[in-house]
């Protein structure tokens, strides 16, 4: 059937066929070869134009950026908002995208092409060097999970089409597995320890399910709603204290 072009936009044309007054989107779809045509729905010549970039803008693929033209940062961010949207506590993605902001102001990191190898092993040594000062080990496990959560959003944004590839992001060997746990006596004593109404309780809670405190946090907040009461039970808080219930 013979197809009238009455205007372009683009690799698309605007066509009329003899059949019909309504006015046809026509365009050549290279991964089969051929022409093809869709109705716009109207005879209307301006409402037929408007239809028809609708429909070319709806079709667009999104351009896809180099290392060198997007901000590290802001793909960082736009993950850990995506993948931490209604959880209200302080999680893993939050932890290590501060830590990121400030290494990244430090050493003027702007870019996902900064990200090579030697800036990566400048930041686990930053980052053990931090650790250790606060009084931890500074083992490769937390170090781990931030870049972890950093490899995650790259490839996030590879997957979205918002960059051309996701760079490489080194791995850190496993940490050797935990070499003792507490005894029963030194368990006692950490409770007898705590002498805050709200430091008893979340360690309470962190012995109980054996659970890594930022997990115990919201937790804690929800035991400590249910049995605000146990503080005014002598009774209940002195069986507590003498072990009942823990071994």
């Amino acid at each position: 059937m013979f197809y009238e072009p009455v205007w372009s936009y683009g690799d698309y044309q605007l066509v009329r066929r003899p059949d019909t007054t309504n006015l046809y989107i026509a365009w050549y779809d290279t991964t089969k070869s051929r022409y093809r045509r869709q109705s716009t729905g109207t005879p209307d010549p301006d409402e037929a134009r408007q239809r028809l970039i609708e429909y070319a803008q709806r079709r667009e693929k999104p351009s896809i950026a180099r290392l060198d033209e997007v901000s590290v940062l802001e793909l960082l961010v736009s993950y850990v908002e995506r993948v931490d949207q209604g959880k209200w506590r302080w999680t893993a993605e939050k932890s290590a995208l501060g830590h990121f902001m400030a290494f990244f102001e430090r050493e003027s990191i702007t870019l996902v092409s900064d990200l090579t190898l030697d800036v990566q092993e400048r930041y686990v040594k930053w980052r053990r060097q931090q650790l250790i000062k606060s009084g931890f080990r500074g083992s490769n496990g937390s170090i781990g999970r931030e870049l972890t959560v950093l490899r995650a959003a790259l490839r996030d944004a590879w997957k979205r089409r918002r960059l051309e590839s996701p760079p490489y992001i080194m791995s850190l060997p496993k940490p050797p597995p935990r070499e003792r746990f507490l005894t029963q006596d030194e368990f006692r004593r950490l409770i007898d320890a705590c002498t805050q109404e709200h430091l008893y309780r979340f360690v309470m809670l962190a012995i109980h399910t054996l659970q890594r405190p930022i997990v115990t946090c919201p937790h804690s907040l929800y035991r400590f709603l249910c049995y605000s009461q146990c503080a005014s039970q002598p009774h209940q808080r002195a069986a507590e204290r003498s072990g009942a219930g823990l071994w």
